[in-house]
């Protein structure tokens, strides 16, 4: 019987934690990318699975919240589960524990599948129309309420912060791993030492390619700082809340 749910006990190192030891977005992107790849294999339907039909998951949207900070050097538990859905996208939670039990961090993401028999025009597969295989769904959330929209129109406070994609921000997928997105955009806020980030969204507009010139547009308000981040359009855009 394929198992609704899913955890793994990780270790956290000196590089999960930025100058501050405080736990990086990345790091926390890569914990749930990780457990969600391993539920999904386990499911039957992981990266080689859905490789010979030409497909692959693209994840959409993501946030999460820290309710207490991680502590560098610590285990921690993750535990992942799918949301049914009836509609083109798939949601998966995430709540990260300490050792004891205590809640550390909750996230939420949206995935879609994509037919990429043909590279140059990828289609959307519809949730309807592929079956993950469970008896019985957990209707638990592990964040409340619907993602709000971020608008790309905001005046940003300087110049856009310019970066560039390499070789070691690219995946399997041949573009820039979701996860990478992060780093982009802790450099270009350069996070106070006095700061700490209460919460994380972004959202994936369209793919970045390998050796593509990144603008990133910042915009700093009381407690928290808007990202767009664009090539030759609109790539993505990041709110964080900060405490």
């Amino acid at each position: 019987m394929k198992q609704n749910y899913l955890e793994r006990k990780y270790h956290l190192r000196t590089s999960d934690f930025d100058m501050c030891s405080r736990i990086l977005p990345s790091s926390v992107l890569d914990l749930f990318q990780d457990i969600a790849g391993e539920h999904a294999k386990a499911l039957g339907v992981g990266y080689y699975d859905l490789l010979p039909e030409n497909k692959c998951w693209m994840i959409l949207r993501l946030r999460y919240e820290v309710v207490n900070q991680p502590k560098m050097f610590s285990s921690v538990i993750v535990k992942t589960w799918p949301i049914e859905s009836r509609r083109l996208e798939f949601d998966r939670d995430y709540l990260v524990y300490d050792t004891e039990g205590n809640l550390l961090i909750k996230g939420t993401s949206a995935w879609a599948i994509l037919d990429v028999s043909e590279r140059e025009k990828p289609t959307l597969v519809m949730a309807r129309d592929f079956e993950l295989g469970l008896d019985e769904y957990i209707s638990e959330r592990a964040l409340e309420g619907r993602y709000e929209r971020i608008s790309p129109r905001f005046e940003a406070d300087a110049p856009p912060f310019i970066t560039k994609s390499g070789y070691t921000d690219i995946d399997t997928n041949g573009h820039v791993n979701n996860i990478k997105y992060a780093n982009f955009i802790l450099n270009a806020i350069n996070l106070p030492a006095e700061r700490s980030i209460r919460a994380f969204r972004v959202d994936y507009i369209k793919e970045i390619l390998s050796g593509s010139e990144i603008s990133i547009y910042v915009k700093s308000e009381e407690n928290s700082i808007l990202c767009r981040g664009e090539t030759d359009s609109l790539n993505f855009l990041a709110k964080l809340t900060l405490e």
